[in-house]
């Protein structure tokens, strides 16, 4: 070919291979939150600048992380609600789009029964994957009694975590009320044990626990202290709190059942002491007891015959009805003579501090609630003979004056020595056994001092046999 030929050839070809340049639209991505944009072939996840040729369709997927959504889309800053994608259909001209993503949430929904609160309560919102506490507070007086989460019991717990949230939940706490224990320690000093009923150390509140201090051989129960103070036995106590008790043992070589220390003067303190006036001691003797009344303000002696053996001996507080006209300055006195031949008669003797007197003795009828005067009684040979600060009790076994009022070898007597109020006339009295200076004899009283008294007081007849005065 010509040279010519070739160069017109060569700028032809030229020609036909110039690229067409077209015009490019931008578009300006950008992502707020967990999410991302794509096209397709590129993914923006923060933001991004793309170019595309005028007159395509440019297809966008807006993608949230796990967890997470779109909340909202602009394109050119105008929202077009939280789409999953936008398509800019034959782009032109440049633009913008925005996605905005938040995290998934969740509610929990908590409740609390009477007795307690669940913090925080009702509808909870949590973010997915993420955690949220409960705590479960009872009110006083009240427990946890159970905890249900989704349904299911968790238990008394105190709080409950939920973590990493993906789905909705429930949780419900109910209460119960909390009745209380209290604990009870029961210590002995000298010899003896104290029997609970019910056994155990640990009791509900309000609950009644029975006590009995029982005292080994030789030994007798004194009295309690510590949060329990006295001398009952058994006593009953109600546990309303923790209690810490002592039983307090003491010797009592005669088993009279009084103490060596209360048979040992009013001081206690006198081992030989002597209230009967025999010569023995009062605490190395059975028959005898020496021991203060019940308000501490005197301090008596009982004695039966050599023998026989005084047991169960009482100084208490009166039970209340006791007649109107007369003081019982020594309280109610009670005891029990064993070892007498049943049936038989027997004395008992008082003694008074040595510048004490009495009026007269009124046995204690229990059973019926009365008092009635011990005067002396003819027939059935008994009675009372007071002599200054020496009160002689006449007894048979079985009759008057014994309140079992069987012949069976113990005669039973509570009752007290009283002083006739100084208002009240002396004929009023009828005809008492109270006779202040005569001698005492064996078990019968001064007859016919007695009946001659009498017949000067009332001036024409004797007096009745018995005068009880109810209550």
């Amino acid at each position: 070919m010509a040279p010519r030929r070739r160069h017109l050839f060569a700028a032809l070809v030229a020609l036909t291979f110039i690229p067409v340049l077209t015009h490019a639209a931008t578009l300006t991505v950008s992502v707020d939150g967990s999410g991302s944009i794509g096209d397709g072939s590129s993914t923006c996840t923060e933001g991004c600048t793309w170019d595309y040729p005028d007159g395509i369709d440019v297809v966008l997927s807006i993608t949230p992380d796990t967890g997470y959504h779109v909340a909202d889309v602009l394109v050119d800053g105008t929202p077009v609600g939280a789409v999953p994608g936008y398509t800019f259909t034959g782009i032109a001209s440049d633009h913008t789009i925005s996605a905005s993503f938040a995290a998934d949430t969740y509610t929990i929904t908590s409740t609390a029964g009477a007795g307690g609160v669940i913090d925080p309560s009702g509808s909870i919102a949590v973010a997915s994957g993420t955690s949220q506490t409960f705590a479960i507070t009872p009110d006083t007086g009240y427990h946890v009694e159970d905890v249900l989460v989704d349904g299911t019991s968790v238990g008394a717990v105190p709080s409950h975590t939920f973590t990493n949230v993906t789905s909705d939940h429930t949780i419900s706490a109910s209460f119960a009320v909390t009745t209380a224990s209290y604990t009870l320690q029961v210590n002995t000093s000298g010899q003896g044990v104290v029997l609970r009923d019910p056994e155990g150390t640990e009791f509900v509140s309000g609950s009644q626990v029975r006590l009995l201090a029982s005292a080994a051989h030789g030994w007798v129960f004194d009295r309690w202290s510590g949060d329990l103070i006295g001398s009952e036995n058994p006593v009953t106590l109600t546990m309303d709190a923790d209690r810490t008790i002592e039983a307090a043992f003491l010797e009592d070589d005669d088993l009279d059942g009084t103490s060596n220390t209360d048979e040992q003067g009013p001081g206690g303190q006198d081992k030989s002491y002597d209230g009967n006036h025999d010569g023995i001691a009062d605490a190395a003797q059975a028959n005898v007891v020496s021991r203060h009344t019940y308000d501490s303000r005197y301090y008596l002696t009982i004695a039966s015959p050599r023998g026989t053996t005084l047991v169960n001996v009482i100084m208490e507080g009166l039970p209340g009805g006791e007649p109107r006209n007369f003081a019982f300055p020594y309280g109610l006195i009670g005891f029990e003579v064993t070892g007498i031949t049943p049936g038989s008669s027997t004395t008992v003797t008082i003694f008074l501090p040595e510048e004490e007197t009495c009026t007269t003795y009124f046995k204690h009828d229990e059973a019926m609630s009365a008092w009635d005067e011990f005067y002396c009684d003819y027939a059935s040979r008994t009675g009372a003979d007071i002599s200054r600060n020496v009160i002689t009790l006449n007894y048979v076994d079985g009759l008057r004056g014994d309140q079992d009022g069987i012949a069976d070898g113990t005669i039973t007597d509570p009752g007290g020595p009283a002083v006739k109020h100084q208002s009240e006339s002396w004929n009023e009295r009828l005809c008492f056994l109270s006779v202040a200076d005569t001698p005492r004899g064996n078990a019968a009283c001064s007859w016919i001092a007695i009946l001659l008294a009498c017949l000067l007081v009332t001036g024409w007849s004797l007096p009745s046999r018995k005068r009880r005065i109810r209550l």
